[in-house]
């Protein structure tokens, strides 16, 4: 199609175990009771696969299929808690936690200096509630027509 853009694409992340902990307890990646890393923490690993949709009309769409799972030494689940020995152990570690989702983000431009964006994580199937990842966000954006030269 001249006037659509379709990419298909997929991706796999893993966070090892270890990453990112100390054997004390402190973190340099926390603050405020927040990740500075990847959002999945440590102890973790993702596939997806999804498309990206484009069109001459100012509009993109982005659905993402994947699947998550996470282990007990994940960041997520205790960030400051220190562990006892460097060992080897099962990917994920201990109790394993998993999500199914999808994940759907819609931007467009319908008026000129006005962009609206959906952004959503629906959870398919998870295995229990902190493994839920449900969020949604609706953005509207207003360019202010102030040019430098006028400053």
């Amino acid at each position: 199609f001249d006037d659509i853009g379709i990419t298909i694409y997929s991706n796999y992340l893993r966070i090892n175990t270890y990453t990112l902990l100390h054997v004390d307890g402190y973190l340099n990646f926390v603050t405020r009771s927040q990740l500075l890393g990847h959002p999945l923490g440590n102890d973790a690993e993702q596939v997806a696969i999804g498309t990206r949709i484009t069109s001459r009309y100012p509009a993109f769409l982005e659905l993402e299929y994947g699947r998550i799972r996470w282990g007990d030494n994940s960041l997520k689940y205790g960030y400051y808690s220190p562990f006892e020995e460097f060992s080897q152990v099962p990917f994920p570690s201990g109790q394993v936690r998993r999500n199914s989702y999808l994940a759907i983000e819609i931007n467009s431009q319908p008026v000129d200096r006005i962009s609206v964006s959906i952004e959503g994580h629906l959870d398919v199937k998870h295995s229990g509630e902190d493994s839920a990842l449900e969020v949604w966000q609706i953005n509207i954006r207003y360019q202010l027509p102030i040019l430098i030269a006028d400053i």
